[in-house]
């Protein structure tokens, strides 16, 4: 079900994502399986930011971030700092949003150096640091990206991130 609220919030199905994030958090608290409730959690954050439920998506989030600082698993404190940048980026305060991306992309780097995992972390990275005015910073991001051979998903965050820059 987390898999599916993200895929029908990609989708525009605001209504749908929700149901979907709630059953799974739900579920997951009902099994008291930590696995399933990092999803749900993720998924129920996700898709509360995108609604503008910023209470919700932060409380969330911080209990995403409270799971990965008590046990290591996932990237749990990476999806709580991608909702709390979101939220951030959401009421223009790009600067916070900035703090938030590079914390989470620091700790991905270190569990995954030179993946390009969580693709929607490395082009929010390189919407905030353009936002924040920080377009050699993008720059540089987006090369990061650019340098990962044989992956389609790397080449297309940075053409993404090219895109964005010339339309400057």
């Amino acid at each position: 079900a987390a898999t599916l609220a993200h895929a029908e919030l990609r989708a525009g199905h605001r209504n749908a994502a929700a149901r979907a994030a709630d059953d799974s958090l739900r579920a997951a608290r009902r099994a008291d399986s930590a696995p399933a409730l990092v999803f749900g959690l993720a998924a129920a954050a996700t898709v509360a930011a995108y609604a503008g439920a910023t209470e919700v998506a932060a409380r969330h989030a911080g209990e995403l971030i409270s799971i990965g600082d008590r046990q290591p698993m996932f990237s749990c404190v990476q999806q709580g700092q991608l909702v709390l940048g979101f939220l951030a980026l959401s009421r223009g305060e790009a600067a916070a949003a900035r703090d938030y991306y590079l914390s989470a992309w620091q700790l991905l780097d270190k569990r995954l150096p030179g993946q390009p995992a969580m693709p929607a972390l490395r082009w929010h990275l390189v919407d905030v640091l353009i936002e924040a005015g920080d377009v050699d910073a993008a720059r540089r991001r987006i090369e990061e990206f650019a340098s990962v051979p044989s992956n389609p998903l790397a080449a297309a965050v940075a053409a993404r991130g090219r895109g964005r820059i010339a339309a400057l």
